[in-house]
């Protein structure tokens, strides 16, 4: 083979790998450390979330809580922005539920792909939410899921309790008018397995059949 055939071909291998490793680092490390890491930061967000006094009844009588820490406008997870986060379910005021793991990309961010982040949480409010976060297959906003989506409002007004999910933002820039509703919501089972130290799906982590005591922090963080 020539090498102007040659150089061209490893360019091109040379990317296909970079490009691999930069969607496994966007899809967070797939070991119980990396997960327990992910754990950590969702409790500090939920207290940047608890800050703002309106929030504490809507997360109380919330049904469940997926909490991104650091949505990340230069990933292309999933196809676009995106993160990782965890998922907690609360049922009928009882205790909250073990984190599962989920992914999010797809998300529209005005501005520069750059690398800035800044944290994103979902907070349920309705049944049929929560079915569809927890279907263990994944979905997408915009694909048939029927869920009506609102934005966190102005300080010094109550958030809009009428919508299935309410977006909250922790930044008062770009990221506080992502728009969610084209995103693609997954499962990250192997993070699931590795934080869990055994084969574990979804509905199983949410009805109790797993635990990791190292999530007790991020569970007391949030009102029950």
């Amino acid at each position: 083979m020539t090498r102007s055939l040659l150089l061209p071909i490893a360019a091109l291998a040379i990317g296909e790998f970079v490009c691999a490793g930069t969607v496994r680092a966007q899809s967070g490390a797939m070991n119980g450390e990396g997960g327990q890491q992910l754990v950590d930061h969702a409790a500090q967000t939920v207290l940047k979330i608890m800050a703002d006094t309106r929030f504490e009844t809507v997360l109380k009588h919330a049904k469940g809580v997926f909490i991104v820490p650091e949505m990340v406008n230069g990933s292309f997870l999933v196809g676009g922005p995106g993160g990782q986060g965890v998922l907690l379910t609360h049922d009928n005021g009882g205790p909250w539920s073990e984190p599962v793991f989920l992914s999010i990309g797809g998300v529209s961010i005005d501005g520069p792909r750059d690398a800035r982040t800044a944290p994103l949480a979902m907070i349920l409010t309705t049944d049929k939410a929560v079915r569809e976060f927890t279907g263990g297959s994944g979905f997408s906003l915009n694909g048939g899921a029927g869920l009506t989506i609102v934005y966190a409002s102005a300080p010094g007004r109550a958030p809009d309790a009428r919508g299935d999910v309410i977006v909250w933002s922790g930044e008062s820039g770009r990221f506080a008018g992502a728009d969610i509703s084209r995103a693609e919501i997954i499962p990250n089972i192997a993070q699931d397995v590795a934080y869990y130290r055994k084969q574990v799906n979804t509905r199983e982590i949410l009805e109790g059949h797993a635990n990791n005591p190292q999530a007790a922090k991020l569970k007391a963080e949030l009102p029950g």
